[in-house]
């Protein structure tokens, strides 16, 4: 059975990125362009797959056919609102899955250490490892993160090293930037500072090349936060749009040297900081780093545990497909919105519990209890396998809802492989 490509997670062989670098150094012109995607593509895709053509790289370049290249949801935040994600439809998405490994391959050893969100190697749990035992733990969110980086400002990265796209070579980084930006209404301030909205072509929440561009974007402002952390005294790490600092003393303060320090270095990069969401940690209550309790060692959070003893009861106690049913009725709850895909009960659990293992790991009294009940439940059970899952006919189930169903569906997925997240985590409190 051919694997879905919507649930696969596709990597490439690290044998084959010297092949990938060398065929986009080679590239002069279009032509050349989508040679190398084609060679991105065989190697994500495997060999037999169709070619891409020109024709097929500038169409989805145009932005007057926004409405043929994305569809636009909203999920619900963890603090309230909404988050706006803009999902590529499969044909642009196929194009900048490619375009995406192309980017990484050139840029693999560009990050500074302290950068930890979509790099290879990092996760989470190295991000939280940095801020653990710390008196103070001080979390900075930026505002529109990827919308606030403009199709130039794409452009301009791919003119500089290591891609060099300059010169000759410039309506190449012009085309790969126009395939990686959106036009969308988005919030700037005016000279006054007034916040005012306008239409714009930027980065858009939801395609595979938004979160690397971000970080080629970002580099310059790691390296000067992290200079300021240095003469300060304090840890400095980003993941994505979430800045953390810690240390022992406080330096904190509102209007104090070190945040004069880091907002200007932040607002001269072009981001802006959520104020809303700027928060001091102390070491006395729960100190909490994307996702992950740091007040002695990295550690999920107790609700994440509660909820999971919660389905593996219901199991126990009703069965399968009562826990099963209790389990969608909260999925749903909890997204906001009707979905047209939902996980079954077995793999989200599976995920989650691989996810507490990578945190805690193997030798956590609550995770090997937890562990222990459930391979008892699932001993002469199949689990589920996204990989095996008929796709096809699950849409054709789902041909008679309407077609931004169907977006949603293919949109959701995309969003948590993209950010690495096989589960939606919404804890609050750290395990015993």
């Amino acid at each position: 059975m051919r694997v879905s490509p919507f649930l696969r997670r596709m990597k490439a062989d690290p044998e084959k990125i010297p092949e990938i670098r060398a065929s986009f150094a080679r590239m002069e012109t279009k032509d050349d362009l989508v040679k190398a995607l084609n060679l991105a593509k065989e190697i994500l895709y495997g060999k037999g797959v169709n070619e891409f053509s020109l024709k097929n790289i500038t169409y989805y370049a145009d932005t007057r056919f926004q409405r043929k290249r994305y569809s636009e949801f909203q999920i619900p935040k963890k603090q309230g609102g909404t988050r706006t994600i803009h999902a590529p439809v499969p044909g642009l998405k196929a194009i900048l899955r490619c375009l995406n490994l192309l980017l990484l391959s050139v840029y693999e050893d560009g990050y500074e250490n302290e950068a930890m969100g979509f790099i290879p190697g990092k996760s989470i749990k190295n991000n939280a490892e940095w801020h653990t035992g710390k008196s103070f733990v001080f979390n900075i969110d930026l505002k529109d993160f990827f919308p606030s980086i403009d199709l130039y400002r794409v452009k301009t990265i791919f003119q500089l090293p290591p891609f060099n796209l300059k010169g000759e070579k410039e309506p190449l980084a012009y085309l790969m930037a126009r395939l990686c930006c959106e036009k969308m209404e988005v919030v700037r301030k005016d000279n006054l500072g007034a916040e005012i909205k306008k239409v714009a072509t930027v980065l858009p929440q939801g395609a595979p090349t938004s979160p690397a561009i971000t970080n080629f974007i970002a580099r310059k402002m790691d390296r000067r936060l992290k200079g300021v952390a240095k003469r300060f005294g304090v840890a400095y790490t980003r993941y994505a749009d979430d800045i953390t600092f810690s240390s022992n003393h406080n330096v904190y303060k509102k209007g104090g040297d070190f945040l004069l320090e880091v907002e200007k270095i932040i607002s001269e990069q072009g981001f802006c900081i959520n104020e809303s969401k700027v928060r001091l940690q102390q070491r006395e209550y729960r100190q909490e780093v994307t996702g992950l309790i740091v007040n002695e060692h990295p550690n999920v959070p107790r609700k994440f545990v509660k909820q999971m003893r919660q389905w593996i009861y219901l199991w126990e106690h009703y069965g399968y497909e009562k826990a099963n049913l209790f389990f969608r009725r909260d999925y749903s709850q909890k997204a906001g919105r009707v979905l047209a895909f939902i996980p079954p009960l077995d793999l989200v659990l599976d995920g989650k519990l691989k996810y507490m293992k990578m945190v805690v790991g193997p030798e956590h009294t609550t995770w090997m209890k937890l562990n222990s009940r459930y391979s008892l439940l699932t001993q002469d059970r199949v689990i589920s396998d996204p990989d095996l899952l008929d796709i096809n006919k699950a849409l054709e189930s789902l041909f008679v809802e309407m077609r931004k169903n169907i977006d949603e569906f293919i949109a959701e997925v995309n969003y948590h492989q993209e950010t690495n997240q096989a589960i939606n985590i919404d804890d609050n409190e750290a395990t015993d």
